[in-house]
């Protein structure tokens, strides 16, 4: 079942976890969620009203660094696990 889309408001960020925690190595799946206002041109990518577009990427690794960054910047880190 596909998880519905994420309700961010900018200066957050959602870290989705699709695994029960991790591996040997201490890497991660996962997808960064958040909000921007960067418009790439595809017509099928519509902002909200509010001009807001979300964003996502994907990634398998370690999240801490990841994390780490998103704070530094002045981000609210927000997780979601499964």
């Amino acid at each position: 079942m596909k998880a519905p889309a994420p309700v961010l408001e900018r200066g957050q960020v959602l870290y989705r976890y699709h695994d029960h925690g991790p591996d040997a190595l201490g890497r991660r799946h996962w997808t960064r969620y958040w909000i921007t206002d960067y418009r790439p041109g595809h017509p099928e990518q519509e902002c909200d009203p509010a001009g807001r577009l979300l964003r996502g990427q994907c990634f398998f690794g370690c999240p801490a660094e990841h994390v780490r960054r998103d704070e530094a910047a002045g981000l609210t880190v927000l997780e979601e696990r499964p």
